[in-house]
Parts: structure tokens; sequence; C-alpha cells
């Protein structure tokens, strides 16, 4: 039994869980044993997932505060709730779970602001994961313009068209002779879509090449970088033909730290 201090302190700290998780998925675990959900959390946990049994009066208050007050109808009877910031992820291993062991129920939960029912659930187990993504781009990345593309898959990755780092830029001494210069940019397709227009609208700049990561650009490279979609063009295509609930779903990669998703994404569909 819990007294009044505790009681608050479990509301507030649930109220946060909530409030912080990008992905809140509810669950009933009558008839599971301690050796089964020891299982089932292991196997959260080797993701950065976190499965803890709610208690379900108080949890309710919690969910009044939080994004996730829509679920307050979810919480009755034994319920566990799987809080995560990898949705996908969080959603295939449950989903896998409950095949394996028929007394764990999935009832719904969130996503971003999506609120789930099974079916959204059991859609978006089917959806890769990043890393998944990751692997489906790589293998699609054939042409030149594709290739180039590759480049943004590295997490830190820096792109520049025509920058002075000696330690990657050193191909591109030939290209300074004459009236230079160089435009410097973590943005390789905006840069290269600025550039591109601007000097189909003025003659007289002529862009030379560059380097993208380590990719050495000549002309028509640059061109095609320019032919690609930028982030926000990707989010727009994207946005735009988010209809059935499993697309919707997919909304949650357009974070900006799945950039590879969306890219996987963008390639895919054509």
């Amino acid at each position: 039994m819990m007294n009044k201090e505790q009681k608050q302190s479990y509301i507030k700290d649930m109220t946060a869980q909530f409030e912080n998780s990008e992905a809140v998925l509810v669950t009933h675990y009558q008839g599971l044993n301690m050796k089964q959900l020891d299982n089932l959390r292991k196997q959260m946990r080797e993701h950065g997932i976190q499965f803890k049994i709610t208690k379900n009066r108080i949890t309710k208050l919690a969910l009044q505060n939080s994004k996730c007050k829509d679920l307050a109808n979810l919480f009755t009877g034994p319920t566990a709730v799987a809080l995560s910031k990898d949705a996908i992820s969080s959603a295939k291993i449950l989903t896998k779970f409950s095949k394996e062991n028929d007394n764990l129920k999935i009832l719904g939960g969130i996503m971003g602001k999506d609120i789930l029912d099974v079916a959204g659930v059991a859609k978006m187990a089917t959806l890769p994961t990043l890393d998944e993504a990751r692997a489906k781009i790589v293998g699609i990345l054939r042409s030149p313009a594709q290739k180039i593309t590759s480049i943004l898959l590295a997490p830190a990755s820096k792109i520049a068209i025509l920058a002075l780092e000696k330690s990657r830029c050193k191909d591109l001494s030939n290209l300074f002779t004459g009236p230079t210069a160089v435009a410097l940019s973590e943005d390789a397709i905006s840069s290269a879509k600025i550039l591109t227009k601007f000097s189909k609208e003025n003659e007289n700049l002529k862009i030379l090449g560059g380097i993208m990561g380590k990719e050495i650009l000549d002309v028509a490279a640059v061109a095609n970088v320019a032919t690609l979609p930028t982030l926000d063009e990707a989010r727009a295509k994207i946005i735009g033909n988010l209809r059935s609930p499993a697309q919707k779903i997919v909304s949650i990669l357009l974070a900006p730290a799945s950039k590879i998703a969306i890219l996987a994404l963008e390639k895919s569909k054509k």
C-alpha cells in the first residue's frame, strides 16, 4: 500500500515518462508467469524499451496531465506499458511475443500524437526499423545520383561542395584557377539546387565541381545532386501520401533524427 508521498512520486514519475516517450503501448499480461515477464523485459531492455506494470487508478491520474490522456480507458485489469523512443521496435517485440504467448494482449497505444488501436500497432510492427531502412536504401543505391545520396546515411556526415578542408578536398586543387568562390554547407542538396538555379539565370556563374562527404563531384554529379529532394521536400511528399493507418504511422519517422528512414521510404516509392 502506497502512502501519500509515494503516490505523488509515482504520479510525477509516470507523467514524465508518458510525456518523454515517443511511443506508449498498452498491454494486458494476465496469465504470464514471472519467467515470461522477465524474458519480455529482457528483450525490451536490449532495445532501450521499458516494460512496466502499472497501478491503474493512480496511473490514470498521471495520464490526465500527459499527451497520453486518451489512453485512460485501456487501463483496466492487469496492465503493463511499453515506454520507448523506438516505436517500431517496441511494436515488433510485443507483437512477436504475443504470438508466442497468448496471455499477452496488446490493447493499443500512442505514437507521437497518433492514437493506435490493436490493428494500428499490428501494422506498425510491419514497418522497417531504422537499421532495416538503412540496409534497404544501401541495397538500392546503384546509379551515380543515388550513390551520392548514400553520404546522407552517416549520422554525423559533413557535406560540402567545393569545401577547402585539406584532408578531404586536396583532389579539388585543380579547380582553383581564376576568380573562384566556394559554397560550404551541411545541406548539399539545397546548396546544389541554389547554385544550379542561379547559374541558369546568370551565365557568369560556372559550377566546376566539388565534394560531398568523400565523393568527388564533377559538373554532371552536382547537377544530379540538384535533382534530389531536400529533406523538407521528402517530408512534404511523404506526409502528402499518408492515407492508411499504416502510412500515418510512418509520420513518426519524419523527426530530424530519422533522416535515414525518410530517404529509404522516398527511394522505395520510385
